[in-house]
């Protein structure tokens, strides 16, 4: 009943929003803009909410108009999600209805199969570490509606994104990781063993295509900037330099960068997300380039991988 309540709310505020002013953009799932429509993975309108000041509602679309987001956030350029939210399959069917705080989900999260039948219940928790995401597993079900794990003990059943194969499968006690666990990622092509206790992975174990065995004790590990995120902010801010003509004629506005860190710890591809103007676009391009000595690179089932990132930079002129 909360639930359904909740959601009633998240279409309240859309329904308020009707008349209000409104963007639209054309996005691609790798995050880039395009200027129409053509070629999109998918459409996002994003409305005033009329009501509150610095809150957006925000409704995304796939490209033949089948409803695939509903949520709101406190920013336009790049999102920053914050309340209740409910993603959809093409099919029309729920995904996920989530609560979101600072752009992170917080608190139950429910998940569901491409057939409408509810998936998993977690319990995703608030931590200091802005690259971490912990949470606890409260339910899972089979695609049959079968419980599998109930109040937080059991056997938990884990599928890959698009729900094409068993991707990991082990117990679960008290909403945690515990015991042996075994899986596969047919993306990066290996199988994996681990071993957990009361959450916390102790030993893993990898096996890639070519037969070799690699052991980690962390399952992903995200590519590291020297001094962390906030010394990456701090770097970006430093060595910014506001083009004089951008500044002559009053152009402000966010550069959103994408950006990849290769197996070996090189920054590479660069691309302009959503840009301002060429000229701030190119200074954009410059300052991050210059970071690229002070990154190491990211491993999985302790394998290096490379890794995807975009980053925001700010064009603003001081009063």
């Amino acid at each position: 009943m909360k639930l359904s309540w909740i959601l009633i709310l998240v279409v309240m505020a859309a329904n308020c929003a009707a008349q209000k002013q409104q963007k639209i953009y054309f996005r691609k799932n790798d995050g880039r803009y395009l200027p129409t429509r053509e070629g999109c993975d998918y459409m996002q309108l994003i409305q005033e909410t009329g009501y509150q000041t610095n809150i957006y509602n925000v409704f995304e679309y796939y490209p033949d108009s089948a409803k695939k987001f509903i949520g709101q956030s406190t920013k336009i350029v790049p999102l920053n999600l914050e309340g209740p939210a409910m993603s959809y399959f093409h099919n029309g069917k729920k995904m996920r209805f989530c609560t979101y705080k600072d752009n992170k989900p917080v608190g139950l999260v429910y998940d569901f199969y491409p057939n409408g039948k509810p998936y998993t219940v977690k319990d995703y928790l608030v931590t200091a570490d802005d690259s971490a995401t912990r949470y606890n597993i409260i339910a899972c079900l089979d695609s049959a509606g079968k419980a599998l794990v109930t109040d937080g003990n059991g056997y938990f059943a884990g599928f890959d994104d698009d729900f094409e194969y068993l991707q990991e499968y082990g117990k679960i006690k008290d909403g945690k990781r515990d015991s042996l666990w075994t899986g596969k990622d047919e993306q990066l092509k290996l199988s994996f063993t681990e071993r957990y206790d009361n959450g916390k992975l102790m030993t893993g174990l990898s096996v890639d295509s070519a037969g070799v065995k690699h052991s980690y004790q962390q399952r992903r590990a995200w590519p590291q900037y020297k001094g962390g995120y906030k010394a990456f902010r701090n770097f970006l801010s430093k060595r910014i330099v506001y083009p004089i003509d951008a500044q002559n004629r009053s152009y402000e506005g966010m550069v959103l960068l994408s950006f990849t860190i290769e197996k070996d710890g090189v920054l590479n591809d660069i691309k302009v997300l959503h840009g301002v103007d060429l000229i701030m676009d190119k200074e954009a391009i410059r300052v991050l380039k210059a970071s690229a000595v002070n990154w190491r690179a990211g491993t999985a089932y302790g394998i290096p991988v490379k890794v995807g990132f975009s980053v925001p930079i700010n064009f603003t002129i001081d009063d």
